[in-house]
């Protein structure tokens, strides 16, 4: 009866973990959508303030210029945000290259060594849980950056041309 009370306690453990991890999944699902809204934005600005840079002089170039600067080093850094990590090292059963680096039947075990034990399914959890959250911190304090780059380099440029 006990070993029933812990299987179960660890089934509820899992479950509560893995709410977690899918709202981290739609956090990083959100945070992608806004960087490829922010990169073809940023496209859009670029393409047209390109196309102006050649029909302008004074301080309208400057502006244009500017703009397309701007543009463009936003792009740069939302692809940052956009392309996956490569290099990760991890070895939590929970990573997609741990299943490749154990091997089918290595991997089983250790599967089977880790559901029988509670504190290891809760520590594999709390990595994946921890490191993610790592990760969509980064990714969205890069898009906001971005974003404010953008917005001001805009707001410069539209200022000058609307003062000229």
């Amino acid at each position: 009866m006990a070993a029933r009370k812990i299987s179960v306690y660890a089934w509820e453990s899992a479950l509560y973990l893995e709410s977690i991890l899918a709202n981290l999944r739609n956090a990083n699902e959100i945070a992608d959508h806004r960087a490829n809204i922010l990169v073809v934005m940023s496209g859009l600005i670029l393409s047209f303030s390109i196309t102006q840079l050649r029909d302008v002089t004074g301080v309208d170039k400057t502006a244009f210029g500017l703009i397309s600067a701007v543009s463009f080093l936003t792009i740069f850094i939302t692809i940052g945000v956009i392309r996956p990590k490569i290099g990760h090292s991890k070895t939590n059963t929970m990573y997609h290259l741990a299943i490749v680096k154990f091997g089918r039947d290595a991997y089983e075990k250790e599967l089977l060594k880790t559901v029988k034990d509670v504190n290891l399914i809760v520590g594999e959890y709390a990595e994946e849980i921890y490191d993610f959250s790592l990760e969509l911190r980064a990714r969205f304090r890069m898009i906001r950056t971005a974003a404010d780059i953008l917005a001001a380099g805009l707001a410069v440029g539209l200022l000058l041309l609307i003062l000229t």
